[in-house]
């Protein structure tokens, strides 16, 4: 076989299309415009096969619209906001063994890493490989409109500055008082990039609850206010730290890590003394509402770093409290060792205070035995927490013990119970992450109510609907199913804290001391993109992009005079501009993560609707799933990520971009594999090697005009694969749906090559030119000799003229009728060793396709309709009982008539032969025969003799 070199293929053509510079988009009004969008990589490290997966989809995408026809514009820049970077150099600067040994891990050499204290080298370093990478995985990007996030591109910060005084202008950024996650250790909010873990975690606020203890108050936290009527003991860590403390003029028994909280919430706090856990085990406390006492109960558990460090239990309802209570009924060395008798727990009875159609009276309980969990540790216990809650949630009613709440929907209660319980000075609320949050610096999060901080009014409810309007009658969203997603997000979207006083980024103008944090400069750059190139050619200063110059460009709010004036710059170059920005806005693709819908995607919308004016807002948007690599997820934190210029390295470029093309699609997560690069990579060179070393006849037989019509369905539903984001689709019917068909044109012609053969294979080179277009521009100069690109080339459309569903419907025939004879050879042959000397096929009498066509009509009695044809009459109860069985199987049908098949299996003759080394074949008609395999045949199910020596 002749050798296909891919890397030798895929640097010479990467060469010769920046030297063409095919990716470079210009204006062109005669020619309609596609702007797609991947996003800003961060540079905090190599770009992974995560990002390969995302951006192979963006350029396949794009590739395909430019085969289409469009001027596609497909711009890259890179992203050096917030903290994640500055966090590596401050990891690198202190000597930390699992930063250091990740960055050696992805290759950065020990020359290398002592300049890695320095936020702005490490950019740099990342920018450089991140561009060779993506250039050697044949992205079709024009370069000349990148740039960099921050105040390493002086004009890009401007257009940033430029952004956020529109949208406090507006009314959309403000100053006020909101809870936010917040880095004791940067002094800073915390955004989802900023994030080592817990990225779209967001304030939760918990309901405090007062439980009189001593002098002052136990105080639980809980998101379920109504669960306090089936309160039966309290929890405490006896290990963990607590502490007596004046807040708000009380007395409060709380963990030690809640008086930073409760601080840091404008609550005024005291510490008056601190102990141990220990010295409240055994105790009791007053529950509110019930008027009871209630014991203090151990439990190492209880975190003292989440909420309050006091947990209420209620056993009947709470699937981990059920367990813990069971574990102290069963195992009375966990009191004794706290110095309490065996049997200290043994009075506390389930309470059920809500009942739920579906479930029992004590639903922790039930459910914990059903499933069999055992231990506190089991993971089904989350899982059965989740159940109860989400069927009493939306099911439940509280039950006659709840006194006046009585028969009120669980649904209902909160706001109510809420209310009251705040006038009886029983209850306050606290603020917490859903989950923990660690920010890149490694601090553990909390959440802090800041004052005077500026936030973007997400929770607007005009801007809201603005944004629920665009996405319901303006934006198709791919994968369908991400639709929801997005509704959800808008839903439940509040006011977002957009600066923080720590890492890199862009200073707001009006007050410097605040930096734009990481997901608020991320969310319009695409407009930036349309001037980038003129602004990197002439080398463009801050001072010559005033707001004036924005406003005309991208907004129509000022004129081409007053941003004449005030940026110096020359009338026809700012015309330029804004000819660059009305021609390819609006942005009509973008892709990224799912997981982004619930902040960057979503936040993509909500600030196009408000900066700019109408007809340039986004259009379509995909949302992925997620990567993994052989069954593997990967995390930069266990340092097991994989990097795509490795991927590359070691595949190449498009057996990797078919690898990641084919893993994956829709909004499952992907599963990437390398037997499947491998398999392309060896398939590719297959194909190279039939195209240009193989013999084709210029003779057309009847499966050339077969493969010819099949091609057209195979066109048709991959056009419709690429336009619907369905990448692995797309190979399976533009590349193994052909490679299938070819294997039965190689069956069913021998060793003869006709014109539809490399017809057929030419145009899986065009359908799969957009995932692997280093081979396609091979095989367009070494095959078709074009000295034009194959990127340029049309993409295939389907010719309805080659259509021949007759002709599809015969080759089917043939096929099962070979699958039969295989079926009965193989039965045969386990009882005979014999050769094969004779294949009889016979074709079911005419009668039989009259009572097909018959039946097609649908009459309200077949038997009675077909006995009205003499000829079927003729054939008397064989009639009836073939009518019978065809209205048992009302989908079973044949629309090939006796001559057709009889024709067809003419023409497969030598087939048959061939394929079983038979002797003789022969076909006749069921009528002339009187052999018992004759009775058996049917239209499209002809009979089968074998005879052999």
């Amino acid at each position: 076989m002749n050798e296909y070199d891919a890397f030798a293929v895929e640097a010479k053509w990467q060469k010769r299309w920046a030297k063409a510079k095919i990716y470079e988009a210009n204006v062109d009004q005669s020619r309609k415009k596609f702007l797609v969008s991947f996003p800003i990589v961060y540079l905090n490290g190599k770009i992974h096969v995560g990002h390969g997966y995302t951006s192979m989809k963006v350029d396949v995408y794009a590739r395909y619209k430019r085969m289409q026809g469009y001027n596609v514009f497909f711009a890259q820049g890179w992203h050096a906001t917030g903290q994640p970077i500055q966090g590596v150099a401050e990891r690198v600067k202190k000597g930390d063994p699992v930063q250091i040994r990740i960055l050696k891990q992805s290759g950065v050499p020990e020359s290398e890493m002592k300049k890695f204290t320095d936020p702005l080298h490490i950019s740099n370093y990342y920018k450089i490989l991140a561009k060779k990478t993506f250039t050697k995985f044949g992205m079709s990007i024009d370069w000349r409109r990148e740039f960099v996030t921050t105040t390493l591109c002086p004009p890009f910060s401007r257009f940033i500055e430029w952004q956020y005084e529109t949208l406090r202008k507006l009314g959309y950024v403000k100053k006020g008082t909101h809870p936010v996650v917040w880095c004791s250790h940067c002094q800073s909010p915390t955004g989802d990039h900023d994030r080592l873990k817990g990225e779209g975690v967001s304030p939760v606020e918990f309901i405090l609850l007062k439980f009189p203890f001593e002098d002052g108050y136990l105080v639980p936290a809980t998101l379920r206010p109504e669960t306090i009527f089936g309160v039966t003991n309290m929890w405490i860590n006896p290990d963990g730290d607590y502490v007596e403390a004046e807040v708000d003029g009380e007395k409060w028994f709380v963990s030690e890590p809640t008086v930073l909280k409760l601080e840091d919430q404008l609550h005024k706090v005291k510490v008056i003394r601190k102990f141990k856990g220990l010295e409240l085990i055994g105790k009791t406390c007053h529950a509110p509402i019930r008027e009871v006492d209630i014991k203090i109960l151990p439990a190492t558990f209880v975190e003292v770093d989440h909420t309050t460090g006091v947990v209420m239990s209620v056993p009947s309802h709470a699937p981990f409290d059920y367990v813990a209570l069971r574990d102290l009924w069963t195992k009375p060395e966990m009191l004794t060792k706290y110095g309490l008798p065996g049997d200290f727990a043994a009075d506390i009875q389930l309470i059920s205070m809500i009942k739920t159609e579906g479930l029992g009276e004590h639903p922790a309980k039930d459910i914990i035995e059903k499933m069999g969990i055992q231990t506190q540790n089991d993971p089904k216990t989350e899982e059965a927490t989740q159940e109860i809650y989400k069927k009493e949630f939306h099911s439940g009613v509280m039950r006659e013990n709840c006194g006046k709440y009585a028969g009120i929907k669980v649904s209902e209660i909160k706001e109510h119970l809420i209310k009251d319980l705040k006038a009886q000075k029983i209850s306050s609320s606290m603020w917490e992450t859903a989950s923990p949050v660690i920010c890149r610096c490694q601090t553990k999060n909390h959440i802090k109510i800041l004052k005077d901080q500026w936030f973007i009014t997400y929770g607007n409810e005009k801007w809201k609907q603005r944004a629920r309007n665009h996405l319901a009658k303006k934006m198709t969203i791919y994968p369908p199913e991400a639709r929801q997603s997005f509704e959800y997000t808008i839903d439940w979207l509040q006011d977002k804290a957009c600066a923080r006083k720590s890492g890199l980024g862009t200073p707001l103008p009006w007050d410097p001391e605040w930096i734009v944090e990481t997901l608020s400069d991320s969310t319009i750059y695409m407009a930036f993109y349309t001037i980038a190139r003129i602004v990197n050619e002439h080398n463009l200063t801050p001072e010559q992009l005033p707001n004036e110059l924005f406003d005309y460009i991208f907004r129509n709010k000022a004129t081409l005079e007053e941003a004449q004036k005030k940026s110096g710059l020359d009338m026809a170059l700012i015309k330029e501009m804004k000819e660059e920005f009305e021609y390819f806005y609006p942005p009509d693709y973008r892709a990224s993560a799912k997981e982004l819908i619930f902040n960057h995607l979503t936040f993509y919308i909500f600030q196009h609707l408000a900066v700019f004016p109408k007809g340039h807002y986004p259009l379509e948007i995909e949302a992925n799933g997620m990567i993994q690599v052989e069954g593997d997820k990967m995390s930069k934190s266990a340092g097991n990520t994989i990097s795509l210029d490795e991927i590359v390295q070691r595949f190449g470029a498009d057996a990797s971009r078919f690898g990641l093309a084919y893993c994956g699609e829709g909004y499952t997560d992907a599963s990437f594999r390398y037997a499947d690069v491998e398999a392309a990579k060896k398939r590719m060179s297959m194909i190279f090697h039939e195209l240009t070393k193989g013999k084709f006849s210029d003779e057309e037989q009847q499966i050339d005009r077969w493969i010819l019509s099949k091609l057209q369905t195979r066109i048709a539903d991959t056009a419709n694969h690429y336009q619907n984001q369905r990448t692995r689709s797309a190979i399976s019917s533009g590349f193994f749906d052909i490679l299938n068909d070819l294997k039965w044109y190689e069956a069913r012609s021998g060793a003869i090559r006709g014109p539809g053969y490399r017809t057929a294979l030419l145009t899986l080179v065009d359908l799969m030119t957009p995932i692997i277009p280093h081979f396609a521009e091979e095989i367009n100069e070494k095959v078709r000799k074009a000295k034009t690109f194959a990127c340029h080339r049309p993409f295939p459309k389907p010719n309805k003229r080659l259509i021949n569903k007759k002709l599809e419907e015969e080759e089917r025939l043939i096929r099962n009728v070979r699958d039969d004879i295989e079926g009965i050879f193989n039965a045969i042959k386990k009882r005979q060793k014999k050769a094969l000397e004779k294949i009889e096929i016979f074709i079911a009498p005419k009668w039989m396709y009259k009572v097909l066509s018959i039946r097609r009509q649908k009459p309200d009695n077949l038997i009675a309709k077909i006995m009205q044809e003499e000829t079927i009459r003729k054939a008397g109860n064989a009639a009836a009982k073939y009518a019978q069985k065809l209205m048992k199987n009302p989908g079973y049908d044949s629309t090939l008539s006796q001559r057709a098949e009889l024709a067809a299996i003419t023409d497969a003759l030598e087939y048959y032969k061939r394929e079983f080394k038979a002797k003789e074949v022969v076909v006749m008609l069921a009528s002339k025969s009187d052999h018992a395999k004759a009775r058996a045949a049917e239209p499209g199910r002809p009979g089968i003799a074998l005879t052999f020596m």
